[in-house]
């Protein structure tokens, strides 16, 4: 047996072998710190997407409760021209269409907070904030359809009042 062979060998597997779990500890400490930041940035993205969803519902409530004031202030109007004689159950129907319509937007505006959080909680930030995003399109498209009906009651009372509304452009065409 040669001395001189085997320790230099033994201390070569040893330095290896600390090399090695080196290695393994350096990756295992990226790894938790990885861990760590992911955690952190997600638990900050859920609050953002939770903000960003408390600034969308204060928004689209304060919509809807200005077209029920536009809505309201059109009832009292049919009020005044139903009280002059004239026949407003057409424009009332189109007034009941716009309140029905505020009334589901309030729906699923008042129901959509909890599905949020639930998306929050449930999905990947990437992924909540792309369902987070088409439940905002959708509460939109409540808010759109609440106008639109809102801007098809104010045209309907056109021609009930008295007053002669001037088309024109303001020029005299014949003269």
């Amino acid at each position: 047996m040669i001395a001189g062979t085997t320790v230099p060998a033994l201390a070569q597997e040893d330095r290896r072998q600390e090399a090695q779990d080196h290695r393994q500890d350096v990756l295992q400490n990226v790894q938790e710190r990885r861990e760590d930041r992911v955690e952190r940035l997600s638990g900050r993205h859920a609050e953002r997407l939770l903000a960003f969803w408390n600034r969308t519902i204060r928004r689209v409530q304060h919509l809807l409760d200005r077209l029920t004031g536009i809505a309201d202030g059109v009832a009292q109007r049919l009020n005044r021209f139903e009280e002059a004689g004239k026949d407003v159950t057409e424009q009332r129907a189109a007034l009941a269409t716009v309140y029905r319509a505020i009334a589901s937007a309030q729906e699923v505006l008042d129901g959509s907070t909890e599905e949020v959080k639930a998306i929050i909680d449930q999905h990947e930030p990437r992924e909540a904030f792309r369902l987070i995003r088409e439940k905002h399109r959708e509460l939109m498209g409540e808010v759109r359809h609440v106008h639109r009906a809102l801007v098809d009651a104010i045209k309907s009372i056109r021609g009930l009042s008295d007053v002669e509304h001037d088309d024109s452009d303001g020029g005299d065409d014949e003269e």
